[in-house]
């Protein structure tokens, strides 16, 4: 039990200072509470026996139970009472007739809803008077009716007229999410006589042929979907064609490079569709630049209503969770203090690595508690669909109590009820939507972030919590993205040629016309650009998520896993423990030429060890393409292969900070692809540490990618870096295998990067060097953020923004080829 020594409030700070027992460690808070942080309710907590009396009552004996080193309160405001109460006089002030109103009042009541909140009564009525709208509204506030009911009672009107559906699209980012919520949807569609299908990756080749000779009214798919079979012209073409409405669900997903695809798919849709103008409905949990972000997918300069939800409608309770012990440890104890006190709980990991490890702690810690052994399960890509439902219903009904996840449940799938929520520290834009998730149906919820121990970012937000909620990213997408606008303009002209007119509406840059008539791709007749159809293959490629190849894992003939082949390589190389579903495996072999693993289950013995790669990653210029002086250097864009090499691996026992023996491979793992990037040396510094040097390229190469995203319209997810030690060089590449067109914006805009990345650091520069490296964190880093020094990475930037002439920058390709070959 923790002992809080004293609470003080001076003003508007909030002195906190708490000892662990165990460790006699004294924490001391400082927090400051400041205008930013109106939307919260100062629910901070004094002591014990001054928690809110709205509090859940888990607060109470989790907090007796559970042994932190430091902790940090804030209870978030829940929203205003409903606007009205659900009737159907009330339905008929929106817009519905009266019949229409009978039959959905009685629809939502006899699923619970029994009022609608106030920012379902403005996008209803938007809606219906015909705005594009975007819906910005908490997880479990009702996004979905505010979409639905006005949409299918459009589709009704339709029908009514005797046109051809399907009438309204509803696009969600992923089949899962999709499949979910078809229970839901066709109880609307159903109340007004729609059909509703889903056309997705798994829908059957019989399904797809009743779709094509009976088309729905309201068809769910995705964007892959459409990409695919605009560009083919297949038989199912036609169906996206139709569409009068357009509903993007979970919006804030379609950024970065994937956001620009989708941002081109839309303009080749919404130029084909038999509707001149379908209308635009976007719902998202979590933009922060709703306005600006959402206009970008409208045609013809038309604007988006953005209509937002403010708070919850229950309280929410946040706890900061600084353990002693590993972020594993913590959370599989947070997760048996749940199940023992029979509070269903969702626990999140960042990576599949992490969450396979808390479920096997848990089936470790279940010999010895029988009460929770069968009461938790795990949820993430890669397990076969059939168990990942099984599992979703398993849980939803409570036959399960905790649930182990990858970000795979951050999105709207529905698993009933929750009490607390239990979270891997992870940035606060993910943290709102998993949290969101707690306390859903009228009853107060948890949520609790659990920092490491061995982190930086963690140390800092320890010190500092209330930066962390500060801490949003906004979305962007860029249009300008070469690479991707190529493709979909090609595209747009194999499927309907495309006029003069059109293309300063369809391309923010027309210069790219140019590049394709000079290849033959393109071909003036007239005034119309028409499509070389030879060329097809070099511009059409089915994958618009830039996902990897995919390494199947086999147990005794049978496929028990799948991972991407960049992650395999670190995870599934020869004698690595591997966890699948709390099972620990021995991997026996990996083919990345077959993309096959396979394992055998580990001897008793190798229980209470894990295993770390060692490895180390290189980029040989295959080609440069372009060059460019600038800012006292010269940066280089070109086609480079990226190689991971696993050379050998460290066993650990659980519960030691030190390996207990190292081991090297008889033969190295290497896994390599190519893709674009640039390269560039850094003006020198002059530190006598040698770690401090590192750090500060190392830093330099963080803020360049997790800095620019406004630059380049792509998040860090897009690029991939690495910076070479002392040498200064850095290589920031496409994180896509084959190149997803960030790197060269990022080379095209470079001054204004690193003018951008300057002046973050400016802004951010503080005395205390542990706060100033928090401004150059990232939650990507294959290196846990070390070494990392801001501080030098300001005088590098400072230094190139004077044009400080860089010795030997040419040489940085020939320097590349060395480290390639191991050089040092």
């Amino acid at each position: 039990m923790r002992i809080i020594r004293s609470i003080k409030i001076k003003e508007n700070i909030l002195e906190i200072q708490a000892k662990c027992p165990n460790c006699n460690l004294f924490v001391e808070l400082n927090v400051e509470i400041k205008e930013e942080l109106k939307t919260l309710r100062r629910g901070l907590i004094h002591k014990i026996s001054d928690i809110p009396e709205d509090a859940p009552s888990l607060i109470n004996t989790m907090l007796d139970s559970i042994d932190f080193v430091s902790f940090y309160y804030i209870v978030k405001k829940g929203e205003k009472k409903p606007s009205s109460p659900l009737s159907i006089d009330n339905l008929e002030d929106l817009g519905f007739p009266k019949n229409v109103s009978l039959v959905l009042a009685e629809r939502l009541k006899s699923l619970g809803i029994n009022s609608l909140y106030a920012h379902q009564v403005e996008a209803i009525k938007a809606i219906l008077s015909g705005d594009n709208v975007l819906i910005t509204a908490p997880t479990g506030t009702g996004k979905t009716e505010a979409f639905a009911l006005p949409s299918f009672y459009l589709a009704y009107t339709m029908r009514k007229k005797g046109e051809e559906g399907p009438y309204v699209l509803i696009i969600y980012p992923t089949k899962a999410l999709a499949r979910d919520q078809l229970k839901k949807l066709k109880i609307y569609a159903d109340a007004l006589g729609l059909k509703l299908d889903v056309l997705d990756g798994d829908t059957s080749s019989y399904k797809r042929k009743k779709i094509v000779a009976s088309p729905p009214h309201v068809l769910i798919t995705n964007f892959d979907m459409i990409h695919y079979h605009l560009a083919r012209a297949t038989k199912l073409s036609f169906l996206y064609k139709r569409a009068k409405v357009i509903i993007m669900d979970e919006a804030h997903t379609y950024t970065g490079a994937f956001g620009t695809h989708v941002y081109y798919i839309l303009k080749r849709l919404q130029r084909l569709c038999e509707h001149p103008q379908p209308q635009l409905i976007m719902s998202s949990a979590t933009i922060h630049n709703a306005e600006d972000f959402a206009n970008y997918y409208l045609r013809n300069g038309r604007r988006i209503k953005i209509v937002k939800g403010e708070g919850r409608k229950t309280p929410l309770f946040l706890v900061f969770s600084y353990p002693l012990e590993s972020v594993y440890s913590s959370i599989a104890k947070l997760l048996i203090f749940g199940i023992e006190k029979k509070i269903k709980t969702l626990a999140f990991l960042n990576t599949r690595r992490g969450a396979e490890y808390v479920l096997y702690l848990l089936k470790k810690f279940s010999k010895f508690k029988r009460d929770i052994k069968g009461l938790f399960d795990i949820h993430r890509a890669g397990l076969p669909k059939k168990i990942r439902v099984e599992i979703e219903e398993n849980f939803k009904s409570g036959k399960k109590l905790a649930l182990v996840s990858t970000p795979t449940l951050e999105m709207g799938i529905d698993i009933g009820d929750l009490d607390l929520v239990i979270s891997e520290i992870t940035p606060i834009d993910n943290f709102i939507q998993r949290s969101g998730r707690a306390g859903r149906r009228g009853n107060p919820g948890v949520a609790v972030l659990v920092l490491r121990n061995d982190d930086p970012i963690s140390e800092y937000y320890r010190k500092h919590p209330e930066e962390y909620l500060r801490d949003i990213t906004l979305k962007y997408i860029e249009p300008d993205n070469e690479y991707i606008a190529e493709s979909h303009l090609y595209l747009m002209a194999v499927e309907k040629p495309i006029e003069n007119e059109e293309l300063g509406e369809l391309l923010p840059n027309v210069a790219l016309v140019e590049n394709l008539t000079r290849r033959g791709s393109l071909v003036w007749v007239g005034n119309k650009l028409y499509a070389n159809k030879e060329h097809f293959y070099r511009y059409f490629n089915s994958n618009i998520r830039g996902a990897d190849r995919v390494v199947k894992v086999y147990y005794r003939d049978k496929i028990i896993d799948e991972r991407e082949a960049v992650i395999a390589v670190r995870e599934l190389h020869p004698e690595a423990l591997y966890i699948v579903r709390g099972r620990k495996f021995v991997v026996k072999y990996l083919d990345l030429k077959k993309f096959i693993a396979e394992v055998e289950e580990a001897n008793p013995e190798m229980e209470q060890y894990y295993t770390k790669p060692l490895y180390s990653y290189s980029a040989e210029p295959i080609k440069i393409l372009e060059k460019r002086d600038v800012l006292g250097t010269t940066v280089f864009y070109g086609l480079f292969n990226m190689k991971a090499i696993v050379y050998g691996y460290l066993l650990f026992r659980e519960g030691l900070e030190r390996a207990v023996d190292e081991k090297f491979l008889h033969e190295p793992v290497t896994y390599s692809y190519k893709t674009y990037g640039i390269a560039f040396k850094a003006p020198e510094v002059d530190y006598v540490s040698e770690e401090k040097i590192a750090g500060t390229y190392h830093a330099t190469e963080h803020i360049l990618i997790e800095g620019t995203n406004k630059i380049t319209g792509g998040g860090s997810e897009d690029l991939g870096g690495i910076s070479f030690g002392t040498t200064g060089i850095i290589v920031i590449y496409d994180g896509t295998p084959g190149g997803n067109g960030v790197s060269k914006l990022l080379f095209n805009r470079f001054e204004h990067a690193v003018e951008r990345a300057r002046n973050m650091l400016k802004e951010c520069e503080t005395p205390d060097d542990e706060k100033f490296n928090k401004c150059v964190y990232s939650y990507r880093c294959g290196n846990n953020n070390r070494p990392l020094y801001a501080r030098g990475a300001l005088e590098v930037l400072n230094l190139m923004m004077k044009e400080k002439a860089v010795l030997e920058k040419e040489e940085t390709p020939e320097v590349l080829k060395l480290l390639d070959k191991g050089y040092v």
